[in-house]
């Protein structure tokens, strides 16, 4: 197969369309969380189709050159941050996950209608049924629930929250293996989806013999030389976007990764390094504040917020952080104004509910905290993880009430939702303590501590205070 223009032109049409389709591909995910609640996707550039926001140095460079190395298709990936927090709804989560798959089946519209519609020469056609096949071979493998593909993200916020935690931690260091793996050592698992996606794209119109035609044009030489020089143009571009455009994203995602390993005081730093590259880079100064709550320095949390809050006042999350500091500090007016800034840009926030509930709480307020846990209850039905962490908080208010019977009644109904709620084992704890059941009491404030040995409650300001009460009880009991 000579490297000639009969060959270059049809390459091009896929490669082009493949980029176009990756574009379609992260922004859908980014649309549908930008709709969900995380206005962050905005500030970090995912609505638009600029390929070097989306550009990954794992799923864009090194996995397509993994995948030439042992003569599949070396087509290039993307990735997007989502911030699943600000997204309050597990529906809405899911479909964020599931809108870059049906974006694909999108793309082999558009390029289906192309096919049908446009005057191509037959080479072209090729190229164009073979990119149609593709797009579907994208969707149903992203479909696959193995984790870092979309198919996990679909279902992973109905999961336990450990399970989640510890199937996404796995698939964070081993997903990508594992997936080639399964492409390499499992002939059936690659075959099935092959077929699955020829019989979708015949289904579109495509005759068989063009997807086979496209599919020796792009396996030639020429397809490998495009291919080479993409890769050097998306290097060069991941180094400019990166290291001279972009070095405030660079600091931010580093401290994201920091972040999600529990090293705080780490992601802390690189989260300063992105806004002094960019003084107006509201997101990174919103996650500074975050960190700086975990690490119970409230004031300079509240002080990194005030500037994102004047770079962004839609964000109803700002408030939120802000009102659990003042409440941290005993500041309780500034805490409510807070708390009731966030409603009016988040009416139906269970979040913030539960955060002034409790809140409330600690203030002593305990019937105000219960009638507004009941509210957080009662809109939080569709999000396991809140529903839950509701009912163990009013659970802990009607302890401090000394209703015992009914605290335990919400305790119990807080793990049945969630059985790796830590606080609900912390609080029903202290309830069979005041109940005089030792034994009991023992057991859950051991499995309170267990529960708790993850690297972000290691490194927890407010985590570490409940496991030292919890360790102090549990010395008593012994």
């Amino acid at each position: 197969m000579n490297f000639s223009s009969s060959f270059f032109t049809p390459n091009l049409i896929i490669f082009c369309g493949w980029i176009f389709s990756v574009c379609l591909h992260e922004w859908a995910h980014s649309v549908v969380a930008y709709l969900g609640g995380d206005i962050s996707v905005k500030q970090k550039g995912y609505l638009s189709f600029n390929p070097l926001v989306y550009i990954h140095p794992i799923t864009s460079i090194l996995l397509p050159l993994i995948v030439l190395a042992i003569g599949g298709i070396p087509l290039t990936g993307g990735a997007v941050y989502i911030e699943q927090a600000s997204i309050p709804s597990r529906l809405i989560q899911s479909a964020v996950s599931l809108a870059g798959p049906s974006a694909n089946i999108i793309a082999a519209l558009l390029f289906a209608i192309i096919y049908h519609s446009a005057p191509l020469t037959p080479i072209a056609l090729n190229a164009l049924g073979f990119l149609i096949f593709l797009q579907f071979y994208a969707a149903i493998l992203n479909l696959v629930p193995i984790p870092s593909l979309d198919g996990f993200g679909i279902i992973e916020p109905w999961l336990a929250p450990s399970h989640r935690t510890y199937i996404r931690s796995l698939g964070f260091n081993f997903g990508f293996i594992f997936l080639l793996g399964l492409l390499i050592l499992v002939p059936n698992f690659s075959k099935s989806i092959v077929n699955t996606s020829l019989q979708a794209t015949m289904a579109f119109g495509v005759p068989l013999r063009a997807v086979g035609y496209g599919s020796e044009i792009f396996s030639g030489i020429t397809s490998k030389a495009i291919f080479g020089i993409l890769t050097l143009v998306m290097l060069v571009g991941f180094y400019f976007h990166q290291y001279i455009f972009n070095v405030h994203l660079r600091y931010f995602q580093r401290g994201y990764k920091f972040f999600m390993a529990g090293e705080f005081h780490k992601a802390l730093k690189a989260y300063k390094n992105s806004v002094e590259q960019s003084p107006h880079f509201y997101e990174g100064w919103k996650q500074m504040g975050f960190v700086l709550y975990l690490l119970g320095q409230y004031e300079q949390s509240i002080a990194a917020i005030q500037k994102a809050i004047k770079l962004n006042r839609s964000d109803w999350s700002l408030y939120l952080f802000n009102g659990n500091s003042y409440a941290k500090l005993e500041k309780f007016a500034k805490s409510d104004n807070e708390f009731s800034t966030a409603l009016k840009f988040s009416p139906n926030s269970p979040y913030v509910y539960h955060d002034r509930g409790f809140a409330l709480t600690e203030r002593g307020n305990y019937q105000q905290a219960i009638s507004v846990f009941n509210k957080a209850i009662q809109i939080s039905s569709d999000n396991a993880f809140i529903l839950s962490l509701s009912y163990s908080s009013r659970g802990y208010t009607l302890y401090l009430q000394g209703d015992f019977e009914s605290a335990l009644i919400d305790t119990n109904k807080a793990l049945s939702i969630n059985p790796s709620n830590n606080n609900a084992y912390y609080n029903r704890g202290l309830i069979y303590l005041a109940k005089g059941l030792n034994s009991a009491a023992k057991e859950d404030l051991a499995r309170f501590i267990e529960l708790c040995q993850t690297p972000q409650n290691k490194h927890s300001f407010q985590v570490q205070e409940l496991l030292e009460k919890a360790n102090l009880q549990l010395q008593k009991l012994t």
